[in-house]
């Protein structure tokens, strides 16, 4: 539904992916274990979800496959970062076919999440600020409106903290992200305007 931001959310995927590889920053080489280490807390909902997309194109040797994979085997994988379904991936547990719906999963969670984080509405910098209260009315209207229709929300991803930190790296500076965590900081001081003087 939030197509533009949710492709958005793919391009900065393989944005970290490839600067990690690139440049080789401790920061960048961070962030991106950081990504890859969220999937592989979320091995087995990213296993499931491999397995319904296997099943929607017909798929069935794979989603077998996929189901057959030990939990173990999935959460290497995910680990492993490979978002080319097994062209990068050196270990054992499943078919390339397979280890594409794997990817695939990986790819629509993390842009999924990404929805999620600018549906919090908290801006990394407060250049973006507004941005981000655009973003956060627009996708509150957007999934409420699909969640009364469905009765569930789609955006059934969460970043955790650490990786809506990368994320907040990738989209501000440092500088500009210490002085956001400093005005939370002192927003959570007082609980109204009369307490603050």
């Amino acid at each position: 539904p939030s197509t533009f931001l949710h492709e958005n959310g793919h391009l900065f995927l393989e944005q970290l992916k490839s600067d990690a590889k690139e440049f080789g920053t401790k920061q960048l080489v961070d962030d991106w274990n950081i990504t890859r280490n969220w999937w592989g807390s979320n091995s087995e909902s990213i296993r499931s979800e491999a397995i319904r997309y296997a099943k929607k194109k017909g798929d069935s040797e794979s989603a077998a496959a996929l189901d057959k994979m030990t939990e173990g085997a999935v959460r290497a994988y995910v680990r492993s970062g490979d978002l080319t379904g097994g062209k990068e991936y050196k270990g054992k547990g499943g078919s390339t076919t397979a280890m594409q719906y794997l990817a695939e999963a990986m790819h629509e969670q993390y842009a999924r999440g990404f929805e999620d984080y600018l549906r919090t509405g908290q801006a990394p910098s407060v250049q973006l600020q507004g941005a981000f209260n655009r973003f956060r009315a627009w996708l509150v209207s957007i999934y409420t409106a699909i969640q009364r229709r469905l009765g569930r929300d789609i955006l059934d991803v969460q970043y955790s903290s650490e990786v809506a930190g990368v994320m907040d790296r990738l989209l501000a500076s440092d500088t500009d992200i210490e002085l956001v965590r400093e005005q939370y900081n002192l927003k959570a001081l007082y609980d109204s305007a009369e307490e603050a003087g």
